[in-house]
């Protein structure tokens, strides 16, 4: 249910942010999303048996979620002035696997093979959607009408 209502949210951040970018600069939006996700996460905090005890994990934890998220929403925004929200929203789906990298590098965090194997998916699904975008505006655009016989 929460994976549905994340896609959904995201899915209408998407198709606004499209029309907004025109309006703000993107780091100002990414700002303001940023700000509404916190707010809406911060009640379910104290819940999480897995929060950071120490500053040293408070701190690394800010790090990882300053550098994942701004480098994912960063390229997002970036990327709407030139494709579609739909293929965009690949690049912010990028942002487990910075997290995850950055994760093992910071906090010495061991990697599954799970996370290996959604790593991969993630990657390639972002590569399939671009590559296949790609593909569809190199198409030379079809003429309608009966086939063989030339339009003026």
């Amino acid at each position: 249910v929460a994976g549905l209502a994340s896609a959904i949210c995201f899915s209408v951040f998407s198709l606004a942010s499209q029309t907004l970018i025109g309006a703000s600069h993107m780091t100002t939006l990414s700002l303001y999303q940023n700000i509404a996700v916190t707010l809406v996460l911060l009640p379910f905090l104290p819940f999480d048996s897995s929060a950071p005890a120490t500053a040293f994990d408070w701190a690394a934890l800010a790090a990882l979620g300053v550098v994942a998220t701004a480098l994912a929403h960063q390229l997002y925004f970036f990327s709407l002035k030139f494709l579609p929200a739909s293929v965009c929203g690949s690049f912010v789906c990028l942002e487990p696997v910075y997290a995850i990298v950055l994760a093992t590098l910071i906090l010495g965090d061991a990697v599954t093979w799970q996370m290996i194997v959604a790593g991969v998916l993630i990657v390639g699904s972002s590569l399939a959607l671009l590559w296949s975008t790609e593909r569809t505006a190199a198409r030379p655009p079809t003429i309608r009408g009966t086939p063989g016989r030339a339009r003026a």
